[in-house]
C-alpha cells in the first residue's frame, strides 16, 4: 500500500510539472542562455579547440563548458530546445528526489506531494531553472548526494558506495563551492558516523576522490595552484579590500600596504592589468591567451595572466582580515542576513541586466507576493527564514552533542545529519568568502532546508502530541 501511495505521489507530481511547464513554453517563458556569462569560454574555441580549451580551463570547473561542446554537436537551431529539454529533466528528477526523502523522513504524502508541487513553482524555481548556469545543476546533485548517501546506508556494499562518492566527485566538478575539503569533510563524517575504519568506504572514495585530486594535480603542474579554480584571490576580495572606499584604498597603497590592485575592479579585463603580466607573452594556447572571447567586452577570464594575479590579491585580502577583523566579520554578518534574501533577486544589476527579466515580465506578481510574504517579517528580507535558522540551531547542537557523546546514528539520523552538514557549510562557506550574490548560492541547497525544517516541526508536533497524550493518561 506504502508503495501505491508512494506511486500515486509521483505521478502526481509528473503530471503538474508538465502541465505547468506546457502553459510556461506556450506563454513564450524560454530558457536564458548568454555566453558572455565569465565561467564560459569563447564559443569557438569549445566547437574547434574543445578538448584542449576543457584541459586548459583553471578559473571556474569544466562541467559547464562540456555541455556547451555537447550541445554543439547538433544544428543551431536546436541548441536552445535541447537546453530547455536538459534543465527540464534535471528538474523532474529534482522534484522526484525530493518527494523520496520526504516520503523517506514519514512525512504525510498530502503534505510532501504539497511541498514538491508548490516548491516547482516557487520564482526563484522557475528563474534558475530557465537559466543556463551551474546553479540548478548544482541544487540537483545535491540532492542526489543526500539520496544517495540514503540508498549506500541501506544496501551498505561496495558498489553503493562507489556510486555515493561519484555522485560527491561530480558535484565538485560541477561548483568550485563544493571544494575538495568539502569532499574531505564528507568522508570523514561518514567514518565518524559509522564509527569505523571500513577499507570498503574508503576504496569507494579513492577511486573517484582520485579523479578530483588528479585534475586538482594537474592545476598545481600547469599552474601552481593545488584547487579547482584559480580565482580565489579575487573572490575573497570582495568581503575584504572590496569593502573600502576608493580614498581609503588609494592611502593603503599609499602607504604600500595594499597593491596597486586594490584600486582595480575585481571583474576588469586582463587588460587593466597589462602594467602587472605580460601580455605579449604566449602560450599558444588560445583560451590562456585570448583576451576577449569573440566578442567585445566579453572578458576571457580564463586567461594565464588571472593565475599570476590571484595570489597578489590573496596577498592584500589577508592583510585586510588582519587589519580590519570587526569590519570582515560584519560583512559577514551582513552576507548571512543577505544569503537568507528574496533568492529571485541575486543579480547584482537586478534592474537592468538580470538574466530573469524576460521572465520577470511574466511572472512578475507572483515573484512579488512570494517575496513579500516569505521575507517580511520578522526581520526584513530575512523573513521567515529566521524560524528556520532557530531551528536549525537546535539541530546542530543536538547532533555536536550526540557527536561528542559518541552516540550511534541510525540511518535516518545519519541522512539526516549529512543535509545538515551542507546546509551549514554552503551557508558558511558561501558568506565567509563573497558577497553581493549570497541569495544565489542558498538555491543549491535550498530543498535541504525546506527538508530540515519539515521534518522538524514534523517531529516536534509529534513529540508534544505524545507528551500531551501521555500526560492525559497519567
Amino acid at each position: 500500500m506504502r508503495k501505491v501511495a508512494d506511486a500515486k505521489g509521483q505521478v502526481i507530481i509528473v503530471v503538474v510539472f508538465l502541465i505547468s511547464r506546457l502553459i510556461m513554453v506556450l506563454s513564450g517563458i524560454r530558457i536564458h542562455v548568454d555566453y558572455a556569462f565569465m565561467h564560459f569560454h569563447d564559443v569557438e574555441l569549445i566547437q574547434n579547440r574543445f578538448w584542449e580549451s576543457v584541459f586548459y580551463t583553471h578559473a571556474f570547473t569544466p562541467w559547464i563548458n562540456m555541455v556547451v561542446g555537447f550541445v554543439f554537436l547538433f544544428p543551431e537551431s536546436s541548441h536552445m530546445a535541447i537546453y530547455q529539454t536538459l534543465f527540464y529533466l534535471m528538474s523532474i528528477s529534482s522534484l522526484l528526489i525530493f518527494y523520496r526523502l520526504l516520503i523517506y523522513f514519514k512525512i504525510k504524502d498530502w503534505v510532501s506531494v504539497s511541498t514538491v508541487i508548490f516548491f516547482s513553482l516557487i520564482p526563484a524555481y522557475i528563474y534558475f531553472e530557465h537559466f543556463l548556469s551551474y546553479t540548478f545543476p548544482s541544487m540537483l546533485l545535491v540532492l542526489i548526494v543526500t539520496y544517495a548517501l540514503l540508498k549506500t546506508l541501506e544496501y551498505d556494499t561496495f558498489r553503493s558506495w562507489l556510486i555515493f562518492f561519484s555522485w560527491c566527485v561530480l558535484l565538485c566538478f560541477v561548483r568550485t563551492t563544493f571544494h575538495y575539503i568539502w569532499l574531505i569533510a564528507i568522508i570523514t563524517g561518514v567514518l565518524i558516523l559509522q564509527k569505523q575504519l571500513s577499507k570498503k568506504v574508503l576504496l569507494a572514495f579513492a577511486l573517484p576522490a582520485t579523479l578530483l585530486f588528479g585534475w586538482c594535480l594537474k592545476n598545481f603542474i600547469l599552474f601552481g595552484f593545488f584547487g579547482a579554480s584559480s580565482w580565489a584571490g579575487f573572490n575573497l576580495s570582495f568581503t575584504t579590500v572590496n569593502r573600502l572606499n576608493l580614498p581609503e584604498k588609494e592611502q593603503l597603497v599609499k602607504a604600500e600596504k595594499l597593491s596597486p590592485l586594490a584600486l582595480i575592479p575585481i571583474y576588469s579585463g586582463i587588460e587593466s592589468y597589462q602594467d602587472y603580466v605580460d601580455l605579449e607573452e604566449k602560450t599558444g594556447i588560445a583560451v590562456l591567451d585570448e583576451t576577449q572571447k569573440g566578442q567585445p567586452g566579453w572578458n576571457n577570464y580564463n586567461h594565464k595572466g588571472f593565475i599570476e594575479l590571484s595570489p597578489l590579491r590573496m596577498k592584500d585580502n589577508l592583510f585586510y582580515m588582519k587589519e580590519f577583523p570587526l569590519q570582515y566579520f560584519r560583512t559577514v554578518a551582513v552576507g548571512v542576513a543577505q544569503f537568507f534574501g528574496p533568492t529571485s533577486r541575486w543579480h547584482p544589476h537586478d534592474a537592468a541586466k538580470s538574466p530573469h527579466i524576460p521572465i520577470r515580465e511574466k511572472i512578475e506578481g507572483w515573484e512579488d507576493l512570494y517575496n513579500i510574504a516569505l521575507h517580511t517579517l520578522p526581520i526584513r528580507k530575512v523573513g521567515l527564514y529566521m524560524f528556520f535558522l532557530a531551528g536549525f540551531a537546535f539541530i546542530l547542537f543536538r547532533y555536536l552533542r550526540d557527536l561528542f557523546k559518541w552516540k550511534t546514528f541510525n540511518r535516518r539520523e545519519k541522512v539526516f545529519a549529512l543535509s545538515a552538514m551542507n546546509v551549514f557549510y554552503v551557508t558558511s562557506l558561501s558568506c565567509l568568502v563573497t558577497i553581493g550574490e549570497l541569495a544565489r548560492y542558498r538555491f543549491m541547497i535550498e530543498p535541504l532546508i525546506w527538508l530540515l525544517f519539515i521534518v522538524f516541526i514534523t517531529e516536534s508536533y509529534r513529540k508534544i502530541k505524545t507528551s500531551i497524550s501521555a500526560r492525559d493518561q497519567t
